[in-house]
């Protein structure tokens, strides 16, 4: 789930579109997606910003091979950004797991990874929030966890974990700046 909320520049956004990227061409990364307990992982991207837009999914990937996990980075790489606004973090993870939960794809471990650069931004309708997204995840076993890019708030670690992280080996992972990642 990718931040595309007002206080992510464009270039920002592309940073965090290539660090994905990276991330799923790295050797590590595809050992690791081999040496889990299926062999693969099923994998899409959410682009969120303002709680009140409609949010920005991508196709579901099924990454098993190095050609896999190449094919979804050259998606990632190339996905639009169409939305901007407010942070609205918990729609946004509403989202995401309304995206899992429709895709058709019977996993053995639900996740939502999470980045983002800000708290959530006070509502200005009835929207939900991340206490709603935290709740939804709990109750159906889903672990949200976050990456918190720290350019804007210094402390946004600390809120990802109180706020954000939740489920069966939630973390939280701090990203010093939008390079970093």
């Amino acid at each position: 789930a990718i931040d595309a909320s007002a206080s992510v520049d464009p270039a920002e956004f592309s940073l965090q579109l290539g660090g994905i990227a990276n991330a799923m061409r790295d050797a590590e990364i595809q050992e690791a997606i081999a040496a889990g307990p299926v062999g693969r992982i099923a994998v899409a991207a959410i682009v969120w910003a303002d709680a009140t837009l409609p949010k920005q999914p991508g196709s579901w990937f099924v990454v098993e091979s190095p050609g896999d996990a190449e094919a979804f980075a050259r998606h990632i790489e190339a996905f639009p950004r169409t939305i901007s606004g407010g942070t609205g973090l918990g729609a946004g993870i509403v989202e995401a797991i309304r995206l899992m939960e429709r895709n058709g794809i019977a996993g053995t471990r639900q996740v939502v990874d999470v980045s983002g650069d800000g708290v959530e931004t006070p509502p200005r309708e009835n929207v939900l929030l991340i206490s709603d997204a935290r709740g939804m995840a709990l109750g159906r076993g889903i672990t949200v966890n976050g990456l918190a890019i720290l350019t804007d708030v210094p402390d946004l670690s600390d809120y990802y974990r109180t706020e954000v992280a939740v489920g069966p080996r939630a973390f939280v992972m701090a990203a010093g700046n939008y390079e970093d990642f």
